[in-house]
């Protein structure tokens, strides 16, 4: 493989000695002596340390006796010694895709394309080298240099083709796949990225027709059972899915991208034991697979555990710096964990990176630098990140009544009535622009809320599969009737002998408006016949509200680190008869928890007064006003109406004694004083309106908001 000496000069009688332990060494080598072209390459070394030719062959004896890190690392010497060497560093790519270093594999081929100039071949190779690694843009530009010289490459067409698809340009990939086939029908990887194509283009249905066409002419065509099961996870039909994920991986035992991706599946239906088998399987094969560090990190999160999630996000994105999607997850884990600046970093780089990924990724991370933008009150930064998320994808789920709920922070009505009627008739079809928390702000028509929070509820119920625990399956218990109760303690009790357990579930269990409110109700309920149980999974900083509730509750549990499955076990062990949830779909709401039916009887109070639309929400406490009658059809819950107001206070609240001067204030000395003390989103035009219209006639009146 190297026919000319390049080592430095050495005095002659050593570099005779030298020369002689080389040819030695080839002499073994090209006879299949591996063992014995190691010991001869090793005694030239032990002569001259920095001899190249024995660096580099050394290195390539040990990549064929597949000791791959030996091997890079011989040939790492080698090629420091002399960079200019061009199968020096096409040897060092070969042996560290060996050890799976795919972007280090790319970064050597290059060197040795930039040296040559590049054949076809070496172009074809760097393509999928770096389409392996994640950077679209080289693959794309090695892909089109090849077909540059040879236009009827069919494979560089595809490798081309899949670089279009995962840079967003899905119609240009779609007809390089079509021109591949046209030429050659049986084209197994042109057929399969065909598909994966039309799942870019939300075509689920007709991407599965194409990998059931695939599997026709290829039966145990793992990488289509691999896609067909994105297809199916996408129709929501999830134990085919995993199926499917199954079948790849029987076929191949060692498909690493298949295990990621079924652990990923696994982790969405709470499997996380399953999960992290698969993903464990998957590092073992290809310990630097990128994909699979950010999907344990995944993993992690699901199970709250967001400090070791970090971790394997950040050994992601050292493997892949361009894995826009583990920088999206870096910050969302950060921002669990209040580390603010750290999250923006993360989507920082996200957003930075958006001419490098597909155009999904990039609204992902806009989408959620507007949520931390929100966070932090910065509504206008808030604002035009939600914007600049919907121009990367129209259609991303919630985004567009971000936008609409941004604008209205911000008392910008451009285009409100337009925005209105595309997120109301959205709402109608079971769509998904607008959360039922946003669909409050956009319209008064309560058939309208009822099916935005069932859509929106929907999507909690995954189709989940029961860990070893059987406690984590969903209970079926139907909601007791009202009239049913009596005093309310025969009905609950398991026993009849001990007290009803009734759990309140917040993330607001602290210095909050929640809190404002529902101290003094805890503080006196009838503890002969109730015991108060705070689950919360907010901060605990021991502020004087939250000392004040946990001596009014009998127990109070920290579920901040539990999974929604882990939560509702948890309520499940403690043997909780109704739980109440306070948040409902507001900021930091966990309502998924009610979805694994936690108690027998589940309630909504006090936090959202609208419908959660779940199935397993039995109760809504209300009042006349709230909920009138002629209201009721609009909830999926069965309304209970508290007398008077559904809104409890605390009695003990001390009302301050300090009266301020109008010029405290910045009013007017003189004058009346119109006053909104309500967030700006709830101010729509038609009202302000009517605002203005009352100060023009009341004379030296102002309005106070």
């Amino acid at each position: 493989m190297i026919t000319d000496s390049h080592t430095p000069a050495a005095p002659p009688s050593q570099a005779a000695d030298t020369q002689s332990l080389l040819r030695h060494a080839f002499s073994r080598h090209q006879g299949g002596d591996l063992a014995g072209a190691c010991a001869a390459y090793e005694d030239v070394l032990r002569a001259e340390p920095r001899n190249f030719d024995a660096l580099h062959m050394l290195g390539v004896a040990r990549l064929q006796s597949d000791d791959a890190a030996a091997a890079a690392e011989l040939i790492e010497q080698a090629v420091r010694l002399q960079p200019s060497t061009a199968p020096a560093w096409r040897n060092l790519a070969s042996a560290r895709r060996a050890l799976g270093q795919v972007a280090g594999a790319a970064d050597a081929l290059q060197q040795c394309v930039e040296l040559t100039g590049g054949d076809a071949a070496t172009l074809a190779a760097l393509g999928e080298l770096n389409l392996e690694a994640g950077r679209m843009q080289l693959a794309r530009a090695a892909f089109a240099g090849v077909l540059a010289t040879q236009p009827q490459d069919l494979g560089a067409r595809v490798g081309l083709g899949i670089c279009e698809r995962e840079l967003g340009q899905t119609a240009q990939a779609v007809q390089h796949f079509q021109t591949v086939l046209a030429s050659d029908p049986g084209h197994l990887r042109a057929a399969n990225n065909l598909g994966i194509a039309w799942l870019g283009q939300g075509q689920n249905q007709q991407a599965l027709q194409q990998f059931d066409r695939v599997l026709v002419m290829a039966p145990t065509h793992a990488p289509a059972h691999n896609a067909r099961a994105l297809a199916l996870w996408n129709l929501k039909r999830l134990h085919d899915a995993e199926a499917a994920y199954g079948r790849a991986i029987e076929l191949e035992a060692d498909y690493a991208e298949a295990l990621t991706h079924r652990a990923a599946l696994r982790t969405a239906r709470g499997h996380h034991a399953g999960a992290k088998t698969d993903l464990q399987r998957s590092l073992a094969l290809q310990p630097e697979r990128a994909d699979t560090h950010n999907g344990m990190g995944v993993l992690l999160a699901a199970q709250r555990q967001y400090a070791a999630a970090i971790d394997c996000y950040h050994q992601a994105l050292r493997l892949q710096p361009g894995l826009v999607q583990a920088a999206i997850n870096l910050g969302v884990a950060e921002a669990a964990l209040d580390h603010l600046p750290q999250a923006m970093e993360a989507y920082d780089r996200a957003v930075a990176a958006r001419a490098q990924c597909a155009p999904r990724e990039t609204a992902m991370a806009y989408a959620n630098r507007s949520a931390l933008w929100m966070r932090m009150r910065r509504q206008s930064e808030a604002a035009a990140d939600a914007q600049a998320s919907l121009s990367f994808d129209s259609q991303q789920p919630y985004q567009a009544g971000n936008v609409f709920y941004l604008k209205q922070t911000l008392c910008d009505w451009t285009g409100r009535e337009a925005a209105a009627k595309q997120l109301t008739d959205d709402a109608l079809q079971g769509g998904s622009l607008a959360t039922p928390f946003v669909m409050l702000a956009v319209t008064d028509d309560p058939a309208v809320q009822l099916q935005a929070a069932r859509s929106f509820a929907a999507g909690l119920v995954v189709d989940l599969v029961a860990e070893v625990d059987p406690a984590l399956q969903p209970r079926t218990a139907k909601p007791v009737a009202p009239d049913a109760v009596g005093d309310g303690t025969a009905a609950l009790r398991p026993d009849h002998l001990r007290r009803i357990r009734v759990a309140f579930v917040s993330a607001d269990l602290h210095e909050h408006a929640t809190s404002h409110l529902i101290a003094g109700l805890i503080e006196s309920l009838d503890k002969k016949r109730f015991e108060s149980v705070a689950l919360s999974y907010g901060p605990l900083n021991g502020d004087r509200y939250q000392q004040r509730l946990q001596r009014a509750f009998d127990r109070f549990v920290d579920i901040r680190d539990q999974s929604d499955a882990q939560a509702a076990s948890t309520m499940r062990s403690l043997g909780i008869d109704i739980a109440i949830d306070l948040k409902g779909y507001t900021h930091n709401g966990r309502i998924g928890i009610f979805s694994h039916r936690a108690a027998p009887v589940q309630v909504s109070y006090l936090g959202f007064p609208g419908t959660s639309g779940l199935p397993q929400m039995d109760y809504l406490l209300a009042d006349a006003t709230t909920v009138p009658d002629d209201l009721t059809p609009h909830f999926s819950e069965q309304i209970v109406r508290l007398p008077d107001s559904y809104q409890c206070n605390d009695a003990a609240r001390a009302i301050s004694s300090r009266a301020f001067s109008r010029s405290e204030l910045g009013l007017p000395q003189t004058g009346f004083v119109f006053c909104c003390f309500n967030n700006s989103y709830k101010i729509t035009p038609e009202v302000f309106d009517i605002w203005m219209r009352l100060l023009s006639n009341v004379e030296c009146s102002v309005l106070w908001l």
